[in-house]
């Protein structure tokens, strides 16, 4: 997905933006935090890394509207804490989005597409054109839920308004079968105790979809492939959880 907001350059072609947020600067009086996680937070992987699309050229002639929650509003700093699922499953999206999602903002998508991972792709997806994407057509979040059930092998993600005071949340399908569930908390000035937050949302929505595996990262997408890109073990994760 697309995850940050669009601006028009010269040409008309619609540009990523990506927010550069300064490392803070360490005193030798403080006493020792997570400096080495929070470290990473300044650190945007290029488009082909393999890691999901950062920045993408968009044509003025492409007219597809693609379901994130980055385009309607622009989303301060914040740390996305994402919990991995094998029960990919209605049971635990409803769990999820009744705790988590505003569903009166969220329910209507009119317009939009589904931005999914083509099947049998061998290419890391953020090196593929948004040409060489599958696009299907949702209307509501119903639709895009039912689709991820219905084709348990198809890999996409949504995201959705979060109700208060969360900063948005995510629905990640992957090509193996599971369920990512997101949930962002809003850091603006890159403080401990957002990091704290997100490590006890981390484990509320474990318990929540039965997890198997937490991760706490910068503004990070969430993978469609986990397996192959295993967040949680990147040197930019601000916590963890699972072995």
């Amino acid at each position: 997905m697309v995850a940050r907001s669009a601006d028009r350059r010269a040409d008309g072609c619609r540009v990523g933006k990506r927010r550069q947020v300064a490392t803070p600067t360490s005193s030798a009086n403080q006493a020792p935090t997570r400096e080495p996680f929070r470290r990473p937070r300044g650190q945007i992987k290029p488009l082909n890394s393999g890691h999901g699309p950062d920045l993408v050229l968009v044509p003025p002639s492409l007219t597809r509207r693609i379901i994130t929650g980055w385009n309607t509003a622009r989303v301060p700093p914040c740390l996305d804490v994402y919990v991995l699922t094998q029960h990919r499953d209605r049971e635990r999206i409803d769990r999820f989005m009744a705790r988590y999602v505003d569903l009166d903002r969220s329910r209507d998508h009119v317009g939009e597409e589904l931005m999914v991972l083509p099947l049998g792709c061998q290419k890391a997806e953020g090196s593929l054109s948004l040409a060489r994407w599958d696009w299907v057509q949702a209307t509501t979040l119903g639709e895009i839920t039912e689709f991820g059930l219905a084709e348990p092998c198809r890999a996409f993600r949504a995201y959705l308004h979060s109700l208060a005071p969360w900063g948005r949340a995510i629905l990640g399908f992957t090509t193996d079968c599971r369920l990512t569930v997101g949930v962002s908390v809003h850091d603006p000035l890159n403080l401990p105790e957002p990091c704290a937050e997100a490590s006890k949302l981390m484990m509320d929505l474990i318990e929540l979809v039965e997890g198997e595996r937490g991760w706490v990262v910068a503004e990070v997408a969430p993978p469609v492939e986990p397996e192959r890109d295993r967040p949680w073990e990147q040197s930019w994760v601000v916590d963890r959880w699972g072995g």
